[in-house]
């Protein structure tokens, strides 16, 4: 399994550290992640084994930012279209 692994560098919000903190050792944080990006990547809808309700929050926890990023960017097409407008009149 060492042949499959590659070191990355990731940016992630507070809370997802504490989160990640509170449930891996600072040597198994990457196995940690892994089990849940291959779990997501396979939309199983199961989790894990070894991965419990706090691994779940971290999950839906990123889910949701994703639908704020979108909510995000929709305000900002309709600030724009709406000067767009304003603008052709």
């Amino acid at each position: 399994m060492a042949d499959d692994k590659q070191r990355v560098t990731l940016t992630i919000t507070t809370e997802a550290i504490e989160v990640l903190e509170s449930h891996s050792s600072e040597r198994k944080r990457g196995e940690f992640v892994s089990q849940l990006l291959e779990s997501y990547g396979r939309g199983a809808g199961t989790v894990p084994s070894g991965l419990d309700v706090e691994s779940l929050r971290l999950q839906v926890l990123g889910i949701m930012a994703q639908g704020k990023n979108a909510d995000a960017r929709l305000v900002k097409v309709e600030q724009t279209l709406a000067a767009m407008i304003a603008s052709s009149r």
